[in-house]
């Protein structure tokens, strides 16, 4: 298929969708046919990242661009049409209309001839990936392992009130889990990158899933809430007061609904892990070759070290969780933010991650804006000063608008209990539990102060200024 075949598929495609939308609604139609309207978005940004110098990181600029440019679209609708199945598909016509454009932009530059070299180069690549794949016995072994994970959760399966999943899996997971990473590690020195980065994908799916896999209803409080209000907001159209603050997230969900028909409970429940095991191992593997320059052999399974993070934020929806997941990929890949391209593309991204949860992204976004400043000197001190007070500012501002004027008035009145946090880290908040799930669980509380430590000694002994950007990020 040349590339302007692909254009008018994909034209109709989205006509389709949007018939689908408004007139004939259906589950299994809807599923086939949002699937196929993300697989041509995902086929286009492929074609045009073939034609740059560096095919993987621009396929992963412009995935970060169309979901900017998607949630835009939804929210710039929302204030004053609200939610509707037309205002859903108004935003299918925004996002195909403009990638239908970009690739339209390519023939008037008189470049179709190297557009449709980079389709066959892609499609040559796909099938390359897939009949290359060679599976070792510890490939074997580590699937197996993971599987067996997935089965259990499976078995385990309810809709009790359980306090953890752990209570009902036992220590086999831990184990299992424990020696697929080692066989993973191991494939990686000895096997090929795309058996690596392949094993890491169904690695990182077993890791982020197990509570969506056990529990029926879901898991966690907060996810409740947030349903509720993606009810809400789908039954009536509109929420009020019409704030930005998790706006987002409740638009995403309800927008993947309207197209595809499936229920609020399944999208919400999956949203997160699914986005997750598929964008942190190559947003890692990406900042790890690119940004920090590391062999690509090892960089294939250097996101392993992301596992030491406690992984209870990315595996439910919640729009914290939901920003949380790019801000892991986002600080693996800060040396890449000193490329204009790179920046431009992270600047929309948190733009837009500020309407899922400000906390994060705000800082995320300053700090990205500021390389725009060429001056290094001025550029650390603008980036300390900017970042370090952007959550303050923001808590005092939402304060002042809703006529609380607490931290204004009296800024110190919470400063002991800032300082007693670091006093007592350590709060055993899981007393009934045998001491190895309360040692995995205590990781949570001395995690940030070890790898703090570290980073630390790191950056101090960085003769070669290669990790400064962390330490402006620290410092800040």
């Amino acid at each position: 298929m040349n590339t302007k075949n692909i254009q008018y598929v994909f034209i109709a495609v989205s006509i389709l969708l949007m018939i689908h939308v408004v007139f004939l609604p259906g589950k299994l139609s809807g599923i086939f046919l949002t699937l196929v309207w993300v697989g041509f978005l995902m086929i286009i940004d492929l074609v045009k990242a073939q034609i740059k110098e560096q095919f993987i990181p621009s396929f992963f600029q412009n995935c970060l661009l169309t979901f900017s440019i998607l949630i835009g679209s939804l929210l710039v609708l929302y204030f004053p049409f609200g939610l509707t199945p037309y205002t859903a598909v108004t935003s299918v016509a925004i996002v195909s209309l403009i990638k239908y454009l970009g690739l339209r932009r390519v023939f008037l530059y008189k470049l179709n001839q190297s557009v449709d070299r980079a389709n066959n180069k892609v499609m040559a690549l796909v099938f390359k990936f897939i009949s290359t794949l060679k599976f070792s016995k510890y490939a074997w072994l580590a699937l197996i392992a993971d599987a067996v994970i997935v089965m259990l959760a499976l078995f385990a399966r309810t809709e009790a009130a359980i306090f953890s999943p752990w209570n009902i899996l036992g220590l086999a997971p831990f184990v299992l889990f424990a020696l697929s990473t080692a066989l993973l590690i191991l494939e990686t020195r000895l096997g090929t990158i795309r058996t690596a980065l392949t094993l890491g994908l169904v690695h990182m799916f077993v890791y982020v899933s197990i509570s969506a896999l056990i529990y029926k209803i879901g898991f966690g409080f907060d996810p409740f809430i947030h349903r509720a209000a993606e009810t809400a907001l789908l039954n009536l159209g509109t929420i009020e007061p019409k704030t930005p603050l998790y706006l987002a997230q409740y638009l995403l969900v309800d927008f993947i609904h309207l197209l595809s028909g499936l229920s609020i409970h399944v999208i919400d429940v999956w949203l997160v892990p699914t986005l997750g095991f598929l964008f942190i191992p190559l947003g890692i593997y990406i900042g790890l070759v690119h940004g920090h320059k590391i062999e690509r052999q090892i960089s294939a399974g250097g996101w392993v070290l992301m596992l030491i993070i406690p992984a209870s934020l990315i595996t439910f929806t919640t729009p914290f969780s939901f920003t949380y997941l790019f801000f892991l990929v986002w600080i693996v890949q800060l040396p890449l933010l000193q490329e204009l391209t790179w920046r431009r593309a992270w600047l929309s991204t948190s733009a837009i991650l500020m309407f899922f949860h400000p906390l994060i992204a705000v800082p995320m976004f300053i700090f990205t804006a500021i390389f725009e400043i060429n001056a290094s000197r001025v550029r650390t001190a603008i980036h300390i000063i900017l970042t370090s007070i952007s959550i303050p500012v923001l808590f005092i501002s939402y304060q002042w608008l809703h006529g609380a004027t607490e931290l204004i008035s009296q800024p110190f009145s919470r400063l002991y209990a800032f300082f007693y946090i670091f006093a007592n880290p350590f709060i055993d908040r899981f007393p009934n539990i045998p001491w190895f799930y309360d040692l995995t669980y205590g990781l949570r509380y001395w995690l940030p102060i070890a790898l703090t430590a570290l980073a630390v000694a790191i950056i101090c002994y960085d003769r070669q200024k290669k990790y400064s950007i962390y330490g402006t990020w620290m410092a800040s």
